[in-house]
C-alpha cells in the first residue's frame, strides 16, 4: 500500500502523554506466509498488503534473471574493507532460526544463514539463495539446489541437509515454524541438487514459509549446539564469538570467504550494537558511531531526519489488542460483543500513529486494497460517542483487566490504557520480563493483551489468533462462524477463498476479538556519508538485506 494515509490531529493530552515516549520491540511470535507464490518480477515496489497473487496453481521461478546484477564485465567485484556498524534496538532471542519466530531477530541471523529463497524488499517476489529454480504444481514443490555450496564449518550443502533441515523443523522447531509446514509431508530427494517439498495439502503460502525461520539451513554437524552461540549457516558472514561480547552486548561478524555470491558481500566485517535507549541509539547515529540503525519513534525519528540522517519505512508490524477473555472466564463483561466493540470503537488511531509510533491506522488484519481486505465491514473507526453508547447499552460497567507489558511496549500500553480509561475501563499494566511469550500464555493468564501481527496471509492469522486451539487463543474460544469459513477457504485457491478470508476478517474485527490499531512501520535510519542502499524490508521489522547496501567511499 503507498504511504497516502492521512495523518490526522493529535489530541494534546496524547501529545503530552505520549510524545517523549518510544517503543523499539516490534519482533512477532505469530509468524505467517504470503498469499504470493509467483516468483516473476511483477515490477510493483508498493508496500501493498498480500494482494499480488493471481491464485495459480502452478509457478516457476528461476534463478536466470533474479541474480544480484553486476556490471556485465564478467569481472569478480571489488571487495571493500569497510566495516557496517548497525545499532539495532532489541538483542538476539537465540541463534537457533527453527526455534524463533521474532523477525526482529533476523537482523542478526541473516548475514549467516540463508534459505532456498529469499522475498524480495518490497515483498512481492522471490530471488533464489540456495536454490537456483523451483517449480510448484497441485502435488508440491521442486527446488534445484545451487551446487559448490558449503556450511561455514566446511559441511557440503546438498539435498540430504535441505531433508535434514526439515526434518528438524517439524519435531523441534517453533510450533509457528511446525504450523507453517504442516501441509508439507515430506521432502523426497531426487537427486544430489533436487528435492521436492511434497504436499499432504495444497498450499500456496509454503513459498513464503522456506523463505523465513523454518527454510533457514543450519549445517547438520551443528543441530546440537546452534542454540549454544554456535550458528553455523551458508550466509555471507561468519559469526565471530571471539570478538563478540559474552553478554550478548555486541556482534560481530566477518566475510566468509567461500561464499557463492561475493556480491552479497559489500563489507569486510559487520558488527551490530543493540541499544534498547533510543534517544542513545539516536545519539550515536548522529555523531557516526553507527552507520544505520532502527528508531521507530515518532519525536526521534523528525530529530534524526533534522540531523541529515534518512530513513526508509514500509509496514513491519501489526498491532492490535487481543481479546483473549472472549467468553469472559476472568473478566465476565468482555463476554459481552457490545464492550467488545466499544473498546474497538474507543481506539484514536490516528492519534497513535502521530504522538506513539510512526505507521498506518487500519481497523482489519489487512491494509486496503491488501487480500483480504474487507470493504463490507462496519465502520470501527474511532468514534467515543458511539463507543459510550455501546458501554450504556450494556449496563455501563466499570470493571478493571490486567494487560502484559514491557519495557519497550509501554508507551502503546499506556495508549490503550488511556482510551480504554475513558470507557470507565481500568487497565493495571502488568510487567513481564518478555511481553511477547506473555501473549501466549496457554493457561489463560490475561484476559486481555495487546499482541504484535506480523502474519503475512491471512490463514495464518486465523488459524494463530481465531481458531479454537490457535495459540494467541488461549481460552479455546470457538466461533463456528468462523470455523466454518476457514474449513471452506483452505482448500481453496487464494484467488478463490479471498472473498471467504475476507469475511472472517469481518467478522473476527466486528465482533470485537481484535481491536486492531494499525501497522506500524520501523524506521531504519542510515548516515547517508557513509552508506547507501539501506531499504528496510516489508513485514520485517527492522531489518534489511546488508548485501543491497554499499559503502560511500
Amino acid at each position: 500500500m503507498k504511504n497516502h494515509i492521512k495523518r490526522l490531529c493529535l489530541l494534546l493530552l496524547l501529545v503530552t502523554l505520549f510524545a517523549a515516549s518510544c517503543s523499539s520491540d516490534d519482533g512477532d511470535t505469530s509468524e505467517g506466509g504470503d498469499d504470493s507464490t509467483d516468483s516473476s518480477d511483477s515490477g510493483d515496489d508498493s508496500a501493498a498488503a498480500d494482494g499480488d497473487d493471481d491464485g495459480d496453481a502452478a509457478d516457476e521461478g528461476s534463478g536466470d534473471d533474479a541474480e544480484p546484477a553486476d556490471d556485465g564485465s564478467g569481472d569478480e567485484p571489488v571487495l571493500s574493507d569497510a566495516t557496517l556498524r548497525h545499532a539495532q534496538a532489541v538483542t538476539v532471542a537465540t541463534w537457533d532460526p527453527h526455534g524463533d519466530q521474532r523477525t526482529i531477530s533476523l537482523m542478526y541471523l541473516n548475514p549467516v544463514y540463508e534459505g532456498l529463497l529469499r522475498e524480495t524488499t518490497d515483498g512481492n517476489d522471490f530471488v533464489p539463495e540456495l536454490a537456483t529454480a523451483w517449480e510448484q504444481d497441485e502435488t508440491g514443490v521442486t527446488f534445484t539446489l545451487r551446487e559448490g555450496v558449503t556450511f561455514h564449518d566446511g559441511t557440503p550443502f546438498d539435498a540430504s541437509v535441505v531433508v535434514a533441515n526439515f526434518e528438524r523443523v517439524r519435531a523441534d522447531g517453533h510450533p509457528v515454524n511446525r504450523g507453517l509446514l504442516a501441509n508439507v509431508e515430506t521432502v523426497e530427494v531426487i537427486d544430489d541438487l533436487t528435492v521436492k517439498y511434497v504436499f499432504a495439502q495444497f498450499d500456496e503460502t509454503v513459498l513464503l514459509a522456506l523463505s523465513r525461520f523454518p527454510g533457514k539451513m543450519i549445517s547438520p554437524a551443528a543441530f546440537d549446539t546452534v542454540g549454544e552461540n554456535n550458528p553455523v549457516g551458508t550466509g555471507p558472514y561468519v559469526y565471530n564469538s571471539n570478538d563478540s561480547a559474552a553478554d550478548n552486548s555486541f556482534f560481530a561478524y566477518d566475510r566468509f570467504a567461500d561464499y557463492w555470491n561475493p556480491q552479497w558481500q559489500p563489507f569486510a566485517r559487520v558488527e551490530i550494537t543493540p541499544i534498547p535507549d533510543l534517544p542513545t541509539q539516536l545519539n550515536g547515529l548522529v555523531g557516526g558511531e553507527f552507520d544505520t540503525g532502527m528508531l521507530p519513534a515518532v519525536p526521534l525519528l523528525g530529530q534524526a531526519l533534522d540531523a541529515g540522517l534518512v530513513d526508509s519505512q514500509q509496514p513491519s508490524v501489526g498491532i492490535g489488542l487481543h481479546i483473549l477473555d472472549r467468553t469472559g472466564d476472568l473478566v465476565p463483561e468482555l463476554a459481552d460483543e457490545r464492550v467488545r466493540r466499544a473498546i474497538a470503537l474507543a481506539m484514536n488511531r490516528p492519534a497513535f500513529y502521530t504522538a506513539v509510533n510512526t505507521g498506518f491506522p487500519t481497523t482489519q488484519q489487512a491494509l486496503a486494497d491488501g487480500y483480504a481486505f474487507s470493504g463490507d465491514i462496519e465502520d470501527l473507526s474511532f468514534d467515543l460517542d458511539e463507543a459510550k453508547a455501546l458501554m450504556a447499552e450494556a449496563g455501563n460497567p466499570s470493571f478493571s483487566i490486567d494487560v502484559p507489558t514491557f519495557g519497550p511496549w509501554n508507551p502503546r500500553n499506556g495508549f490503550v490504557a488511556a482510551s480504554l480509561a475513558e470507557l470507565g475501563i481500568t487497565v493495571n499494566l502488568i510487567d513481564t520480563d518478555n511481553m511477547f511469550a506473555a501473549c501466549q500464555q496457554v493457561g489463560g493468564d490475561f484476559p486481555a493483551a495487546l499482541c504484535p501481527i506480523n502474519e503475512r496471509h491471512i490463514k495464518h492469522f486465523v488459524e494463530n489468533r481465531l481458531l479454537p486451539d490457535g495459540f494467541l487463543n488461549p481460552f479455546g474460544h470457538v466461533d463456528q462462524d468462523i470455523v466454518d469459513l476457514y474449513e471452506e477457504a483452505e482448500t481453496l485457491p487464494l484467488a478463490e477463498g479471498e472473498a471467504l478470508w475476507a469475511e472472517i476478517s469481518r467478522i473476527a474485527h466486528e465482533r470485537g476479538y481484535i481491536a486492531m490499531i494499525g501497522w506500524t512501520s520501523t524506521p531504519i535510519i542510515s548516515n547517508p556519508e557513509t552508506v547507501s542502499g539501506v531499504d528496510v524490508r516489508y513485514i520485517y521489522p527492522g531489518t534489511y538485506y546488508i548485501g543491497d547496501v554499499a559503502p560511500v567511499e
